[in-house]
């Protein structure tokens, strides 16, 4: 996308940083964070101990490492506080998860990225149960080009400029095919991924407007390949357009 001048670039590295130690199993050392983030170690040392004293990392001294602070939830309280449209999705994957037997998901925009923000499990042994805050590209996930299908076209058109990321030789990269694929979402009021984001997995996904007629967000089913064969992602689809329906979304 086109470079804004104002925006500021040490900010964006700075939550690069921040990202790369939450995504970390554990704490992790500034050379550990500088290879996560892609960024110089002597930048990203000194944005680990300014993050540190604004009080959201916590830096041991003995190992050198860095880790999150509780603190961080402040920020995310606002995203997960209970509201109407929090328990609507909530009701919404509740639904749809008993009609099913999968676990669901619902992943919001945020950015050029989905987040994942709410889960609801289901009674399958074997399953894919994403973690609360993980980050998908929109391209490369069911959910992700059921968001993007719906946004307006300058969105998409900026969307299909940046060098977008392979994970499989089924991801869908090149901007023609995801025109394509884009427009067949529309159409099917659902979106496919056919082991796109990684081998062995299939998914299906199904957008959800807001009050305003806009998708910011869509649920989602993610199973093993031999189990959510493409017939069965169809009659999932079915089922989670009629749980959407009925939520008026």
């Amino acid at each position: 996308m086109a470079r804004d001048s104002n925006k500021s670039s040490t900010v964006l590295k700075a939550f690069k940083v921040l990202e790369a130690v939450a995504a970390g199993a554990g704490p992790m050392s500034a050379a550990d964070v500088a290879e996560a983030a892609g960024l110089e170690r002597v930048t990203t040392y000194r944005m680990l101990r300014t993050i540190e004293e604004a009080g959201y990392l916590d830096h041991d001294a003995a190992t050198k490492t860095f880790r999150i602070n509780p603190r961080m939830l402040t920020l995310a309280r606002p995203v997960f506080a209970d509201g109407p449209d929090r328990q609507r999705i909530a009701d919404l994957l509740r639904a749809t998860s008993e009609r099913t037997g999968e676990t669901c998901h619902y992943s919001e925009l945020s950015g050029i990225e989905t987040v994942l923000t709410q889960r609801a499990k289901g009674v399958q042994l074997v399953a894919v149960d994403f973690a609360i805050g993980t980050r998908c590209e929109l391209h490369a996930t069911s959910v992700g080009k059921a968001i993007l299908a719906h946004q307006p076209p300058a969105f998409i058109q900026d969307y299909l400029t940046l060098d977008l990321k392979t994970y499989t030789d089924r991801t869908i990269a090149d901007p023609d095919l995801l025109i394509s694929e884009l427009e067949r979402v529309r159409m099917q009021g659902h979106a496919f991924d056919f082991e796109e984001l990684s081998s062995g997995m299939n998914c299906i996904a199904v957008p959800i407007r807001n009050a305003m007629g806009h998708v910011e967000g869509g649920i989602s089913i993610s199973g093993p390949s031999n189990r959510l064969t493409r017939a069965r992602l169809n009659e999932l689809g079915q089922i989670m357009r009629d749980e959407v329906r009925r939520i008026g979304a």
